[in-house]
């Protein structure tokens, strides 16, 4: 089992112990999903991985409560929302004090998507499987970092960020 989901599932299932505190029970999923997670966790990614993790048995706790008391709306779609929302912030604060893991919300939309939308260097709409943007030329395959897990060009050797090696990172476009 992949250590970032089960750092996530231990501080899940710990975090039940205090459900009765409602939306803290969220809160302390995130942050424990840091500290159970810490020698596992080495950027953005990880984070976000564990704290969502640890946000599941708190989001079938309250499914469970709330379909029981005849509440399907929030049941099904608003407390599974919150806990995720809450869990992931919360995971996403703590890594950052606790682990110094420089985290912004621009750094949570800099994780590439494997389908890219938009050309990264001009902003020209591209499609999904092309190589290259018609406008600029530029090519748009990108190579993640295996150390900080940013994005950088296909050409680079180094990571732009961290300075760590690409010869290992994987390559999206």
């Amino acid at each position: 089992m992949d250590e970032r989901v089960k750092a996530g599932l231990e501080a899940g299932v710990v975090s039940l112990l205090f459900f009765w505190t409602g939306y803290l029970t969220f809160l302390l999923a995130g942050f424990l999903a840091v500290d159970f997670g810490e020698k596992v966790i080495r950027n953005t990614k990880d984070v976000i991985v564990s704290s969502l993790v640890a946000a599941i048995p708190c989001m079938a706790l309250y499914f469970f409560i709330f379909n029981y008391v005849g509440d399907y709306l929030g049941g099904i779609f608003v407390m599974p929302t919150v806990a995720a929302a809450v869990s992931l912030g919360a995971g996403l604060f703590r890594a950052k004090l606790r682990l110094r893991i420089p985290l912004s919300l621009k750094d949570i939309l800099k994780i590439p998507l494997v389908h890219r939308t938009l050309c990264p260097i001009c902003g020209e709409k591209v499609e999904k499987n092309w190589k290259f943007c018609p406008n600029c030329k530029s090519s748009l395959e990108l190579i993640v970092c295996p150390h900080c897990g940013r994005a950088n060009s296909s050409t680079a050797a180094r990571c732009q960020t961290c300075g760590g090696s690409l010869a290992e990172g994987t390559k999206v476009y």
